[in-house]
């Protein structure tokens, strides 16, 4: 219990530390599973038998790469990474490699062997639009 606490304090922290400094940032794209961030920090992909009760402790996923580095994707809500957990995602969007993060733009997934866009900066927009005015 208290190891969950202390990966949600450092995931918090994290965030708000990338969030608050300007930094140089360059367009790219990033691939690999999208993760719980606890899993990530320990060096493994979490247990797919084990996967609700795992999304449920966990306060943010990455896109974590087969080498074990993983990127956060900070301006891309908790419930739209939750849905994709354990999926090859491709990310695109500014990444900044020094605190590895990819403010996003756009995120495809691997479905029936092809890449399918499940969610863009535009259609979030969109909706918002649509929505609320």
């Amino acid at each position: 219990m208290i190891s969950v606490n202390v990966h949600a304090f450092l995931s918090k922290a994290l965030l708000a530390a990338v969030l608050a400094l300007p930094v140089v940032v360059s367009a790219a794209t990033v691939e690999g599973k999208m993760n719980g961030i606890s899993c990530a920090v320990a060096g493994v992909f979490c247990p797919v038998d084990k996967l609700d009760p795992m999304v449920a402790l966990e306060t943010d996923f990455v896109v974590q790469q087969p080498d074990g580095s993983f990127y956060v994707v900070p301006n891309v809500d908790r419930a739209v990474k939750a849905r994709l957990v354990l999926d090859d995602v491709v990310v695109t969007g500014d990444i900044n490699d020094r605190y590895k993060t990819i403010r996003a733009s756009e995120i495809a997934v691997k479905r029936g062997g092809e890449m399918k866009t499940v969610w863009t900066l535009k259609m979030q927009e969109e909706l918002r639009q649509e929505l609320f005015g």
